[in-house]
């Protein structure tokens, strides 16, 4: 289950991107100074991250790292950017050594 050594539920658990974030995830949720989610949030955290695809579960999580969130969120696929343009989900791809840098690479993939 990644850092957390909680059982990741599939399809996600069978996603190699997913399972590094999520693992980033755990790590973000200790460096931040946020309160620290037990066992059984980050069980509930994953059922909601489960409903996704695991796209859209990564990009969930980086999303609310980048964002400061203390939780992931869905993925709105027809939301607006600034200037009236649509918005795409973004996928990074990084083997994260820290929270920082999924973070890094999410803004990198995302310009």
């Amino acid at each position: 289950g990644g850092e957390s050594g909680i059982a990741i539920p599939s399809p996600l658990a069978g996603d190699s991107v997913f399972v590094g974030t999520w693992g980033s995830w755990c790590r973000y949720q200790a460096q931040s100074g946020n309160r620290r989610w037990g066992v059984e949030m980050q069980k509930q955290q994953l059922e909601h991250l489960a409903t996704m695809s695991p796209e859209d579960a990564a990009t969930s999580l980086c999303d609310a790292m980048m964002k400061g969130w203390q939780g992931p969120a869905k993925i709105n696929h027809q939301g607006k950017v600034k200037g009236g343009k649509d918005s795409k989900p973004v996928r990074a791809v990084a083997d994260p050594k820290t929270a920082d840098d999924a973070i890094k690479a999410m803004k990198e993939a995302s310009a």
